[in-house]
């Protein structure tokens, strides 16, 4: 990484050696005598070497701050990739689910849903994101709620519907237990689409803070 350097530093030093031209040309003026000017010289030499040595040393830090808020997106990008794919694949599960419980659209379709049958994939991916909560965006962070409590209720109906089952037949009145088995899903399937929308733009604004 090139350094740039300060421009009092830059001009103190432009001073200095436009200064010793001058002295070596025409001299030291009648009111002073070399030893004052090689004194005065110094002091602006050493004056623009400390602000060069700051300026350095400032340049130095500015880098070792970026470098570490790069490496901070990073991680969050990291985080944020893996919460992408998990939220997907609750989504395309979410979706299956919706159509295994909708109403037949023939008699031909006749089905049975067994709650014990239910289940989504427990990914880790959604524990690593829950425990890096603090790292979301509070809109994000939001629709990363709405999927967890949608994952709640369809565990809480699971656990108080454990062993039952809803015939599912053309023309058939549907269980209102299976309506609401149906709406937790498509609650969660929306939640889900909300979230990938949002990650998604997450993702793309820290691709370009790091490649910046």
């Amino acid at each position: 990484m090139m350094r740039k350097f300060d421009t009092a530093a830059i001009s103190l030093l432009m001073f200095t050696a436009v200064l010793s031209v001058w002295l070596g040309v025409w001299g030291p003026t009648n009111a002073t005598s070399w030893k004052d000017w090689q004194t005065l010289m110094a002091a602006f030499v050493a004056l623009g070497a400390a602000v060069v040595a700051y300026t350095a040393a400032m340049a130095k830090v500015r880098f070792d701050e970026r470098a570490a808020s790069q490496n901070e997106c990073r991680k969050i990008l990291g985080i944020f990739l893996r919460f992408d794919f998990a939220v997907d694949v609750l989504r395309h599960e979410a979706e299956y689910m919706v159509r295994l419980t909708d109403a037949p659209a023939s008699p031909s379709e006749n089905n049975i849903v067994t709650v014990d049958n239910l289940a989504f994939n427990e990914l880790p991916e959604i524990k690593e994101a829950w425990n890096n909560l603090d790292c979301f965006p509070v809109e994000l962070s939001r629709s990363f709620y709405s999927v967890q409590n949608a994952m709640y209720n369809f565990t809480e109906f699971k656990k108080d519907h454990d062993g039952e089952t809803y015939r599912c037949e053309y023309g058939m009145t549907r269980s209102e237990d299976l309506d609401y088995l149906q709406s937790i899903i498509v609650d969660l399937q929306e939640h889900c689409v909300a979230a990938l929308i949002q990650v998604r733009g997450e993702i793309a604004k820290l691709r370009a803070r790091i490649n910046a």
